[in-house]
């Protein structure tokens, strides 16, 4: 087009040597055609430009969903942790609890144990200085009455 301009334009044919209606209007139309086309490449880099523009729109959209999907993650796991630290920290306040009342027990039975282990020793002293006893007045008994029957 820029061609048929140039040419359409070095043509004089006038009887002067000027340019003739037909070379003028000739111009005309192949400059109807160049700002034609031009509004077709404007309209056409245009498109380009939105539909790119389209596209970095709808990529931040889906980086923002995905922003968000990884921040309610986020939160869904700070809370599945909250939960269970606190379920542990519940469970071991329960197993301390378990633990003390435990020793208690424990505490009460040795001392029940050393309570037992005191009885029994006085009782086995007991039984020993009965024993004592017992055979002492059996030997007094056998030595009074072998007297007796030495005396007889």
């Amino acid at each position: 087009m820029i061609k048929d301009y140039e040419y359409y334009n070095a043509q004089n044919s006038n009887f002067w040597g000027k340019k003739s209606k037909k070379d003028l209007l000739n111009i005309i139309d192949v400059l109807k055609k160049v700002i034609n086309k031009d509004s077709d490449i404007i309209r056409e880099i245009n498109l380009v430009n939105l539909k790119r523009q389209a596209e970095i729109k709808a990529a931040q959209a889906q980086a923002e969903n995905q922003k968000k999907q990884i921040e309610f993650r986020a939160m869904d796991d700070k809370r599945v942790v909250s939960d269970n630290l606190y379920d542990l920290k519940a469970q071991i306040q329960s197993l301390e609890n378990k633990q003390k009342v435990k020793q208690r027990q424990l505490n009460a039975l040795e001392e029940s144990l050393t309570g037992s282990k005191e009885t029994i020793q006085k009782l086995q002293a007991l039984l020993a200085t009965s024993v004592v006893a017992i055979l002492g007045l059996a030997i007094f008994a056998f030595s009074r009455r072998s007297k007796k029957k030495a005396k007889r």
